[in-house]
């Protein structure tokens, strides 16, 4: 595992700027299981029956302590618990990293092709639960959530939903990335990083009164590379030990500022549907589309460029 996270998450999973993608976040979350569990077990003798015993204690959370439980329900909303879905998809990262393994010739092919009898979960069938459907957080709900936040979370949170754009978009987002003069009302927001860079999509964000008003306060010409949303961007006098907030941190803030308003949980993903219900209602279904840069109105997760003109619209209207 310490290879296979050196050696291949390390080098595989980078962007073009050679900064890490979420999935090495997610590979992290698939082995700390299976190394709790077998960590001291030679990779050589792992068979389908030790994966089995894995994808039971994503499952029921077995593998992780009572107080690991209670934290994670705390700050995230949830016990730490996958549903079939997301099962399926570790045990098949957990599949990946014997199959390099096999090819690294670390443990013989035999380990890796027995692992492959574990079929994925059926839904419906077995004790794993169903993944809900994401939906929009109610907009008092994200009012009585920003009471309880320090501004530069709170502008943040306006900002994503202004714009329609993804909490990382926002949190990754440098001053040279944005086109102060695209038009005499809106701004163009082109990340030099986004989730489908590497499939050779475009994605611009459009920005509109509102959003630009809050912007004003954090952009910083002098330092046109450097993410305007960061911590000690408001406290320059406190010690801080990063550069940038990370989508983790944005979604822990929340969480804990849900608790202290006494609302529930969501998360930074139900505020970019809650931005595509109120772009659907002050425009259209095509004007949400274009607004979160979709490549179809069935809102799907290929993404390309967006159509500016009809994104600007809504921009003006809401953002």
């Amino acid at each position: 595992v310490e290879r296979f996270m050196v050696e291949h998450v390390e080098v595989h999973y980078r962007r073009p700027d050679g900064t890490p993608t979420g999935e090495k976040a997610n590979w992290i979350m698939t082995v700390r299981p299976l190394v709790r569990l077998f960590g001291s077990k030679p990779a050589v003798e792992l068979t389908p029956l030790d994966l089995r015993t894995v994808r039971e204690a994503l499952i029921t959370g077995s593998w992780m302590t009572d107080t690991e439980k209670e934290q994670r329900l705390k700050v995230r909303g949830g016990d730490g618990t996958t549903n079939r879905k997301e099962t399926n998809k570790r045990i098949g990262r957990i599949k990946k990293l014997f199959k390099w393994a096999a090819e690294m010739m670390i443990v013989p092919a035999s380990v890796w092709h027995g692992l492959q009898a574990v079929a994925g979960l059926q839904a419906g069938r077995g004790k794993a639960r169903e993944s809900k459907e994401v939906e929009p957080v109610a907009l008092e709900v994200v009012e009585a959530t920003l009471a309880q936040l320090p501004e530069i979370y709170g502008d943040i949170i306006k900002a994503q939903l202004y714009s329609g754009a993804r909490a990382g978009e926002i949190l990754k987002m440098r001053t040279v990335d944005i086109d102060q003069d695209a038009d005499g009302e809106v701004w163009v927001y082109s990340p030099a990083t986004h989730k489908n860079l590497w499939r050779g999509h475009k994605r611009k964000i459009v920005f509109g009164p509102k959003t630009k008003l809050i912007l004003r306060k954090y952009l910083r010409p002098d330092e046109p590379e450097v993410c305007p949303f960061r911590p000690g961007t408001i406290r320059p006098d406190r010690e801080v030990k990063s550069q940038q907030y990370t989508v983790v941190d944005f979604d822990k803030a929340i969480g804990r500022a849900c608790l202290k308003a006494d609302v529930p949980h969501w998360s930074s993903h139900q505020l970019r549907h809650l931005a595509a219900q109120l772009a659907e209602r002050e425009i259209s279904i095509e004007g949400a589309r274009a607004y979160l840069g979709h490549k179809t109105i069935a809102l799907t997760t290929h993404y390309s460029g967006i159509d500016l003109k009809a994104a600007a619209e809504v921009a003006r209207k809401i953002g």
